[in-house]
Parts: C-alpha cells; structure tokens; sequence
C-alpha cells in the first residue's frame, strides 16, 4: 500500500481513454484517507501547521498514531478545544459573581 498519492496528469487525451494505468488506479484507491486529507491542502505552510496540530490532538487524546483518528467524536474535539483555551484568572469584575 502506498503512502503518497501518485501523480496523475491531465493528458489532454479524449474523455474515453484513460488517464490512470490500472497499477495508478489501484494504489489510488489504497491511500488513507487522512493522507489524501493533508495532500488536498495546496499551501505549504498551511499542511505543515495542520500535521503539527494532528499531532498535537494525537498526544492529547493519546491515540497511538493517525489510523485511530477515525474512532475521535467531536466530543474529542471539544474536550481539546477547551484545553488550548487560556485559563480565567479571576479579577474584580469575575470575582463578584
């Protein structure tokens, strides 16, 4: 099973031939959705900030790596959410509540 997704060009070719070899088509089929996720992103920077993120949520929730990514709930998510926010340190104004 391949890791990258194999390039494929537009060959110009009429609409009845095919652009995929059989071999292309199949090790498309193969690649895991999280991957095709982060190779969907064109900006750099922007793949880059969201594998460290991915990361991030995988040490919290403390997955043992991506393939268990599909079992999060947005519960999952929301539990993290509120962890990254910065705590409420009282001060007059929420202390009188």
């Amino acid at each position: 099973m391949k890791k990258d997704l194999i390039e494929a060009r537009n060959t110009g070719a009429p609409a009845l031939r095919r652009a995929l070899t059989p071999a292309q088509f199949g090790d498309l089929a193969q690649v895991l959705p999280e991957l095709e996720w982060l190779a969907n992103l064109t900006n750099s920077k922007t793949r880059r900030a969201y594998k460290i993120d991915v990361k991030e949520f995988i040490a919290f929730a403390g997955l043992g790596g991506i393939a268990e990514l599909r079992a999060v709930t947005r519960a999952h998510v929301i539990a993290w959410r509120k962890d990254l926010e910065p705590p409420i340190i009282p001060g007059p104004r929420s202390s009188a509540l």
